[in-house]
């Protein structure tokens, strides 16, 4: 039973460095992604999630500053996002590692909201910039009282100086209460299903 727990362990430990190793491989392949559309004329932001085991990661802010150096990248073209579930798992301490984000000139968005634990207060304790109201929420945008909750993120937000973005918007129902409430950005398969970096830049070259 000893030595099965020991290779539990090591088999655990192999498994967090993987992770962290992967995160930063998909980093990088994220900002060779917007350096190569930076040489196309193409000026995009990216959003990437990070999660608290990253932030746990002491090279992490290292190994960070060295690819936005070695590729270039302006801070305004990156975004980082947690989600509420990600929250909850972030202790008090950390809060100063998310600042380091805000140091580098970089937003932070509060994923998913609407669906977590302390949502409201999680507005409060994090430095956020953005808020992504859930898509849960929008599906069912058309009830009494799911319009008076998104009427009252939206009327919050604004008062808190945070943008607001709505997620899984799939109609043209949808978007006009959205807009007519305030809402400033919306994503969703009404805008555009998801599009490989080739197809981005076709519509960047169609519009242009």
């Amino acid at each position: 039973m000893l030595l099965l727990s020991r290779y539990h362990d090591r088999v655990h430990l192999s498994g967090v460095c993987l992770i962290k190793e992967f995160g930063i491989f998909i980093i990088e392949d994220i900002f060779k992604q917007i350096k190569d559309w930076r040489n196309k004329g193409i000026e995009l932001k990216v959003n990437i999630n990070v999660s608290p085991l990253q932030l746990r990661d002491d090279e992490f802010f290292f190994k960070f500053d060295e690819l936005i150096s070695k590729y270039n990248i302006p801070s305004n073209l990156i975004g980082i996002e947690f989600t509420e579930t990600q929250i909850l798992d972030i202790k008090e301490q950390r809060v100063n590692k998310i600042d380091e984000f805000l140091r580098r000139g970089i937003k932070i968005s509060l994923d998913d909201f609407g669906v977590g634990y302390s949502s409201l207060i999680n507005m409060i304790e994090f430095p956020i910039s953005t808020i992504k109201m859930d898509k849960s929420l929008i599906d069912r945008i058309d009830e009494n009282k799911v319009k008076t909750l998104i009427k009252g993120i939206l009327y919050i937000s604004k008062e808190m100086n945070y943008e607001v973005v709505a997620e899984g918007v799939e109609t043209e129902e949808q978007l006009s209460m959205l807009k007519e409430w305030g809402c400033d950005k919306i994503q969703g398969y009404y805008i555009s299903r998801p599009k490989t970096s080739k197809e981005i830049e076709l519509m960047f070259n169609y519009a242009y």
